[in-house]
């Protein structure tokens, strides 16, 4: 695996019609699953 220095990217719009807990619940998500993936 090869490890570079970029930062991960992540982005949206306006179609995922999300309501505010359920984006909340997907924030954390992808919080949870980014620092599985980042090495301090």
């Amino acid at each position: 695996m090869t490890i570079t220095n970029e930062k991960p990217f992540i982005a949206g719009n306006w179609k995922m019609y999300k309501t505010i807990p359920e984006a909340v619940e997907m924030v954390k998500a992808l919080k949870e699953a980014s620092s599985e993936q980042i090495e301090a």
